[in-house]
């Protein structure tokens, strides 16, 4: 379960906790991975593609402080295809403490909605709901016409 006091800690923007076996959210710097596994997130997925640099080895990282690192790219909607939610899924079905992240949070929002309608039965619109929860903003209108929401 994770620590929810302990968030407030992070420089990560947009960090939200959707249920309890999961974090998402922007970013994380360095120095949040100390933060994240105090808080005991064991595992990190990353959908930011190696064209977005981040300036630190961010596997490495979260190696040293013991968590498993998975990276899925997502770079648009488009890119969010149903063997990436599968992907996201089987890694989530774990029920293990996790931290979901991109630059801002908002392509894990969408990749979560995605996730929910397709794999998970829940209708358009709890999926939807459940991708803003999970820090959807501006795919919203495309993430609704896929939903037909």
């Amino acid at each position: 379960m994770i620590v929810k006091h302990l968030i407030d800690s992070l420089s990560m923007s947009n960090t939200l906790v959707p249920n309890e076996h999961l974090m998402v959210g922007g970013q994380p710097s360095e120095h949040d991975f100390e933060v994240l596994a105090a808080i005991g997130i064991t595992q990190v997925v990353n959908l930011r593609p190696p064209s977005e640099s981040i300036p630190f080895d961010e596997a490495a990282i979260a190696e040293k402080w013991g968590m498993q690192y998975h990276v899925i790219e997502v770079t648009t909607t488009e890119s969010c295809t149903k063997e990436k939610a599968q992907h996201l899924k089987d890694i989530l079905d774990k029920e293990e403490p996790t931290l979901v992240h991109c630059a801002s949070g908002n392509r894990v929002g969408a990749l979560i909605a995605l996730k929910e309608y397709w794999l998970e039965g829940a209708g358009a619109e709890d999926a939807f709901n459940l991708g803003l929860s999970a820090g959807l903003t501006k795919y919203t209108d495309e993430i609704k016409q896929v939903l037909q929401v």
